[in-house]
């Protein structure tokens, strides 16, 4: 399941480039962007409002947010929710939406690059394998084959701008990915909808009509409400990097999308640079990783069952065995098995 979490995510947001593309005919990409992320925000919290309300959510599973991850939070806002979808959007109207697509592979290479450089992620040759395969394949997007020479395309460098803005929201949000991945997705939501909204209000005003703007609210909820929930439930199994990579199949369904919907033209570019890029994400698909390690005291609060790595006695009603939340401690101890950087696997290499 952690790995289809990570897909599934992916190909939801992918719905959002070429269905965003037609939007932007008739909106700013400003006033997109507060629309979809307004329309995931305020979707997720009417489904915690009625999970509430109908007595489904009375013992959550999921542990609450603390103080202590108050400065994450404020970091995906920014990045993710706020800078990111502008530059996304702005770039789609300057670049065909296949294109773009592809080129929004640069996130996972963005993602692993920080995980591994900043938050302390084990890196492996193929991981490093797979960050160069899909740098050459976005280089492949800049290449004119009939001219034989590197063209520069603003949209293309506008959309990379995004993936290193997402790439930051990715890191950030795997830290407190063992927290309650609706909440943390509903928060993004409303608060990058509302500064972008403020911002579209105050630079062109906002007049658009109601059916663009229930357009733009479900899209939203689809393609960042639900995708956000998804991929942070595979961030706390996988860690960011990996998350990152099996989520960046996303280009290459947007792309497949965008030239069935958009009926945009199939070029030697995108096909070059997406068979480069598949090659890039089957190294990653081949990763084992398998060795004794060592756990350090652990003390911290997360919704888990009585796995391998929680196997505590505690007085609760009901199953200890089904999914529940509560502080709780790991000790030290030293094991073998194969794993990936997960919350309980930061450890060095």
């Amino acid at each position: 399941m952690k790995y289809f979490y990570a897909l599934l995510s992916a190909f939801f947001f992918s719905i959002s480039v070429p269905f965003g593309k037609l939007l932007l005919n008739q909106t700013s990409p400003l006033q997109l962007s507060a629309l979809m992320y307004l329309g995931g925000g305020i979707g997720l919290f009417l489904y915690l409002f009625i999970s509430n309300f109908s007595g489904k959510n009375k013992k959550s599973k999921e542990a609450p947010i603390e103080k202590k991850d108050i400065p994450f939070i404020i970091g995906f806002i920014v990045s993710g929710g706020i800078i990111a979808p502008v530059l996304l959007f702005k770039g789609l109207t300057f670049a065909p939406a296949s294109m773009a697509a592809i080129a929004l592979n640069f996130e996972l290479v963005f993602t692993a690059l920080i995980a591994y450089l900043f938050f302390k992620e084990h890196g492996s040759i193929k991981l490093l394998l797979s960050v160069i395969f899909v740098i050459l394949g976005a280089c492949a997007l800049l290449f004119d084959f009939e001219k034989f020479i590197f063209s520069f395309n603003w949209g293309i460098v506008l959309v990379i701008g995004a993936s290193f803005m997402w790439a930051l929201d990715n890191n950030f949000t795997a830290k407190i990915s063992i927290k309650n991945p609706v909440i943390i997705a509903a928060i993004k939501g409303i608060a990058g909808g509302l500064v972008n909204l403020i911002f579209a209000m105050y630079i062109m005003g906002f007049s658009l009509n109601f059916k663009l703007i229930l357009m733009g609210l479900s899209l939203g909820f689809i393609s960042y409400g639900i995708s956000i929930v998804l991929l942070i439930h595979s961030m706390r199994y996988l860690g960011a990097a990996r998350a990152g990579i099996f989520f960046g199949a996303n280009p290459f369904m947007a792309a497949f999308l965008s030239i069935i919907i958009l009926k945009e033209a199939l070029t030697y570019q995108f096909v070059f640079s997406a068979g480069i890029m598949a090659i890039g994400i089957l190294f990653i698909l081949s990763e084992k990783h398998k060795h004794k390690h060592y756990h350090e005291y652990l003390e911290h609060s997360h919704g888990h069952d009585h796995d391998g790595h929680h196997k505590h006695e505690h007085d609760m009603e009901g199953d200890s065995s089904d999914i529940h939340s509560h502080k709780h401690v790991h000790n030290q101890r030293e094991h073998f098995h194969e794993h990936l950087p997960d919350a309980h696997h930061k450890h060095k290499h």
